[in-house]
């Protein structure tokens, strides 16, 4: 079952972004556009999937959930890139849970254990202060 054509996500402050599909036939996923986003500082959202190995040493599956975010700078147009990746082997040892439980983990750390309205993110401000 594939995502819904248009995603409504919530951002930091709890406010809805309604992301609307425009890239259909690319066989690594789909874009996303915020409908409120302009030409010149759109906000896209990208789902993608990979796979690497082979049979013999293993296949690998990737899947990226990307946000990029371009705002207007005092010298031009800026980029924001937010990245998540999943990695995980084709292995009856790594299951479904164990994958749910890692993301977990990362949720937390990002929203200091609260993923609420408004999102908490003093972890966050460190990692983007180049604490770790």
């Amino acid at each position: 079952m594939a995502f819904a054509n248009d995603l409504v996500l919530d951002d930091a402050s709890g406010d809805d972004i309604t992301f609307t599909l425009v890239q259909t036939g690319d066989r690594t996923g789909n874009s996303r556009h915020d409908i409120s986003s302009t030409i010149s500082t759109p906000r896209v959202l990208n789902i993608k999937h990979t796979q690497s190995g082979n049979l013999k040493d293993g296949i690998v599956d990737r899947h990226l959930v990307q946000i990029l975010h371009t705002v207007d700078g005092g010298s031009g147009p800026k980029q924001v890139s937010v990245n998540f990746t999943v990695t995980v082997p084709r292995d009856p040892a790594v299951t479904q849970g164990i994958v749910h439980d890692d993301v977990a983990i990362i949720v937390d750390l990002l929203t200091d254990g609260a993923l609420v309205n408004p999102m908490t993110a003093v972890n966050l401000a460190r990692l983007l202060r180049g604490e770790s």
